[in-house]
């Protein structure tokens, strides 16, 4: 019978060939409509929907829809060179990575209008870096493709180890952009002051890992500045001091880096209208802090970086706050109970994000313990991210299953058949809310319906 219909089709289609050819009719690629092309060229590789986008205006009509299907995602123009791989898909950090020169030209002049979050990288961060290895010209051509044809999409815009003056050639206003963040560069006043115009509707700014003095200024229309400058000198100190009291109306505030005390009291002054702080917790805080309360009276989130082994928080004393909601704490696991302390002298905290990076395997059961008894004397939002360290899966079950108290939990696995036991034995009122594989971990993240 399957041989039969075959024969069948088969003579139909030679029929409908004939008829078309007497009557003179061919269809051309043209003649399909937007729709049926769109679910064709989803089957496409990135590098095969750019060629064929530049076919013309109804192919490339088509390709920006799949484009907008398919691959809306972040794009990262890293590591530019005219040799070697063209465009990754990042599954890890939810990215297209283009590395070629031409594929990156090609790719902003023909979807430019479809990117919303952008990133320029000149080669890879984790390698040593010196200014003048910066290809100026590339890197400034680049920049003008970018204001030239994604200025009316982008919503977040980021420049890393960027050479002096980086906006100058740009021309166009960014009218959609809310982020802007710039790493690894010298900024001058005068940048900053470009920055006002480029981006009119910029809220938040994000300056991270400077060793050259940042000049600021006022930005009367930001809502959210983070700053990351390497060192604790003077001249740092005096740009911070600036930086506070020309922004004393933003709600946000993210220092990266260690301060000492007088920071602090500055923020606690001046900020009268801060909601969010995060702070870096080091050493020069610990010693600085003690028998030093300095009190934040209308900060509602607070984000606290405790990632140093030697260095025990003393939080209780040294910092309270009238409005404390939200507490995220980034830590080592035998960090805790010092912790967990500081949350319970703050009843008016309705919840508490934990991420945990877990010195040892048996450490899970401890923490599940303290915060289990913790929780059983103060019923707050609890979520609970486990870090560093693959957990075993029946640990995991018996961790997840006895603390029941959790709204949320994120754990890693070594591969993904574990990560579809998980799936199966957990209850009806858990939800995975997402599944991400980096550098050979995979997590899982469970929420509470």
């Amino acid at each position: 019978m399957a041989n039969k219909r075959k024969k069948i089709n088969r003579q139909s289609n030679l029929k409908h060939k004939k008829r078309a050819t007497n009557s003179g009719i061919t269809t051309k690629i043209d003649d399909v409509n937007l729709d049926c092309l769109e679910h064709i060229f989803r089957f496409l590789h990135l590098e095969d929907l750019i060629n064929v986008a530049q076919g013309n205006k109804h192919l490339k009509a088509a390709a920006n829809m799949t484009f907008n299907h398919k691959f809306k995602m972040p794009i990262r123009l890293q590591n530019f060179n005219d040799v070697g791989e063209c465009i990754t898909i990042c599954n890890q950090r939810n990215a297209i990575i283009i590395r070629n020169l031409k594929f990156i030209f090609k790719f902003l002049r023909l979807f430019g209008e479809n990117i919303s979050i952008v990133e320029v990288w000149p080669n890879d961060i984790r390698k040593a870096f010196k200014p003048e290895d910066i290809d100026i010209i590339t890197y400034e051509r680049i920049l003008f493709y970018i204001s030239e044809y994604c200025s009316k999409s982008l919503t977040s815009f980021t420049v890393i180890r960027h050479p002096d003056n980086v906006f100058i050639g740009m021309k166009n206003r960014f009218e959609n952009v809310e982020i802007v963040e710039t790493r690894m560069g010298n900024i001058a006043s005068e940048t900053l002051l470009q920055l006002e115009s480029l981006f009119p509707r910029m809220r938040e700014l994000r300056l991270i890992f400077y060793r050259s003095k940042v000049e600021f200024i006022k930005f009367p229309r930001l809502e959210r500045l983070r700053i990351g400058i390497i060192g604790n000198n003077i001249s740092n100190r005096e740009n911070l001091v600036t930086a506070i009291t020309l922004n004393a109306h933003l709600w946000g505030f993210e220092l990266r880096d260690a301060c000492d005390p007088n920071i602090w009291k500055l923020i606690s002054t001046e900020m009268r209208s801060l909601k969010y702080l995060h702070m870096f917790y080091s050493f020069v805080h610990f010693k600085g802090f003690e028998n030093t309360p300095i009190h934040f009276e209308s900060v509602e989130e607070l984000s606290l970086d405790l990632l140093r082994r030697n260095i025990e928080p003393k939080l209780i004393g040294v910092l309270t706050f009238s409005r404390l909601k939200v507490c995220t704490f980034y830590f080592f696991s035998k960090h805790l109970t010092p912790l967990l302390d500081f949350v319970a002298a703050n009843p008016q905290i309705e919840k508490l994000v934990l991420f945990i990076s877990l010195l040892n395997k048996n450490d899970l059961n401890t923490i599940g313990l303290a915060v289990e008894q913790y929780a059983a004397l103060n019923p707050i939002q609890i979520e609970l991210y486990l870090c560093s360290v693959i957990c075993n899966v029946d640990d995991f079950l018996r961790f997840f299953k006895t603390n029941q108290y959790l709204s949320k939990i994120e754990a890693g696995f070594g591969n993904m058949s574990e990560i579809e036991y998980v799936r199966k034995q957990i209850a009806p009122e858990w939800k995975i809310i997402k599944i991400q594989s980096i550098i050979r971990k995979h997590f899982i993240t469970i929420s509470r319906l």
